[in-house]
């Protein structure tokens, strides 16, 4: 079933249920969608990988083998607009994608021997905004050359991992009731929706050493295969569609490091994803990027 068929269907039952909801038994919907990587609800995915995207911060430096290093990194996650929210049902339905400003978690690096470094990060369950993530990344990092005041430096990176939410029907549309402005789609409690944000990619970057500053660049290619799973009841429709989308995407960063301390590292780094998607059937592309600013502390234990 396509997605107007989709949207038909929501919409007739909608009116039938409102015209007769005791003559109804509660019907489900269960649609498996596999999304052209320009439809608006794959957008929305993309968006969320490369907000949660494991870059450096930073260039792959040389550690010693047993080295551990701890780092709590920070990003802000830009404010979206209501029309930039507007990617449910192919762009006609608004979305609560703005649940938190920032997204954060704790990383540690160990030193592998042939000058190679293992990241590991973890986003745990901790319940902001009515959004619940739990997300594991890996990296795997080796400096490619070295010289006296410049590094080149690559790592290959992944994710797995779930952001759980009430992200088609929020909790104050469920709690308005059948108010149709403050509750247009008549949800009935709120969502308990799974967006999988799985990827893997490949980062190259530059980095140059001035005094205790080390200004770096970088880039990366990244390969997607997110998924979205609905979990929503809204006037007696129970929605389990489950969509999935696969694709590829790049992304620049470009930030500085500091030396605060013998031991404590400081990273500011701005990042940025081009982001494409096509809102209506047959329309042009348009874009909806991401550019965040990024932070992270990082404490070299031994």
């Amino acid at each position: 079933m396509t997605s107007a068929s989709r949207l038909c269907l929501v919409v007739f039952s909608l009116g039938m249920f409102a015209a007769a909801p005791a003559l109804w038994a509660q019907p489900v919907l269960r649609l498996e969608e596999d999304l052209d990587f320009d439809r608006p609800e794959a957008w929305a995915l993309k968006y969320f990988s490369a907000v949660t995207q494991l870059t450096g911060l930073g260039v792959p430096e040389r550690l010693p083998a047993g080295a551990w290093v701890i780092g709590l990194e920070g990003g802000s996650l830009p404010h979206l607009s209501a029309r930039e929210r507007t990617v449910g049902f192919y762009g006609t339905k608004t979305e609560d994608l703005n649940k938190t400003p920032a997204f954060g978690r704790p990383r540690v690096t160990v030193g592998l021997p042939a000058a190679l470094s293992l990241t590991l990060a973890y986003a745990p369950p901790l319940e902001i905004g009515g959004a619940r993530p739990s997300l594991l990344s890996l990296a795997l990092a080796r400096p490619l050359y070295e010289a006296e005041s410049w590094r080149l430096g690559a790592r290959l990176y992944g994710q797995i991992g779930k952001v759980k939410g009430d992200f088609t029907c929020p909790e104050d549309e469920a709690r308005a009731g059948r108010d149709p402005v403050a509750n247009p789609y008549l949800c009935e409690r709120k969502s308990r929706d799974e967006a999988t944000l799985r990827y893997w990619g490949f980062e190259l970057g530059a980095a140059w050493t001035l005094g205790k500053a080390e200004p770096y660049f970088a880039a990366a290619i990244n390969r997607l295969d997110p998924e979205f799973q609905v979990n929503a009841q809204y006037n007696g429709l129970l929605d389990r569609t489950h969509q999935t989308t696969q694709g590829n995407t790049w992304s620049i960063q470009a930030g500085v490091g500091y030396q605060a301390r013998e031991k404590l590292q400081l990273t500011a780094e701005l990042f940025y994803a081009p982001l494409t998607l096509v809102r209506t059937q047959g329309g042009t592309k348009e874009h909806q990027d991401l550019l965040n600013l990024r932070l992270m502390a990082a404490y070299r234990v031994r």
